[in-house]
């Protein structure tokens, strides 16, 4: 239902059907959940008197926001980054769709390429193979990630 309306906007917007356009589409669908958890986050972990002190110190905008607001930011970025890191790795759909050459295709929907057919049966210990380095960059994100990525996660939860 959703795919011809929207590759009927990608045409009417004249906007070319390569490898960027899975990243239009993972952009604008990643947004509301994005701005959800900021928001959230926001509300209840970044205190105002913080942002008013630097402020009275004489800090400008951009620099009250990379030196005390975004530093508070950080669980709920990585937050971000794993929940929405783990859709568009493993996405084969907007792939599949606006991807047209081999070359240009990511790790995931390429390993496609490893099934067989009626000629060439599959070859699973490859398959396999293959799964576990597609994965092996999510789990080791998670690994060095997860500290921050619970936190960010229970902040916004709760009303106060």
């Amino acid at each position: 239902m959703v795919l011809i309306p929207i590759v009927q906007m990608i045409n009417a917007l004249h906007i070319p059907t390569n490898q960027y356009t899975p990243i239009f589409m993972f952009i604008t669908c990643s947004l509301p959940f994005s701005t959800f958890l900021y928001t959230g986050f926001i509300r209840s972990g970044v205190p105002e008197e913080v942002e008013e002190a630097a402020h009275i110190d004489g800090a400008g905008l951009f620099q009250r926001f990379w030196t005390v607001v975004f530093p508070l930011l950080i669980p709920v970025t990585v937050s971000v980054i794993i929940t929405q890191g783990v859709w568009i790795w493993n996405d084969y759909f907007f792939n599949m769709i606006f991807i047209s050459s081999a070359g240009d295709s990511p790790l995931p929907l390429a390993m496609l390429g490893f099934l067989g057919d009626q000629q060439n049966p599959t070859q699973w210990n490859v398959l396999f193979a293959a799964c576990f380095l597609c994965a092996l960059p999510l789990l080791l994100a998670f690994l060095f990630l997860q500290k921050y990525f619970i936190g960010g996660m229970t902040v916004g939860a709760v009303k106060g």
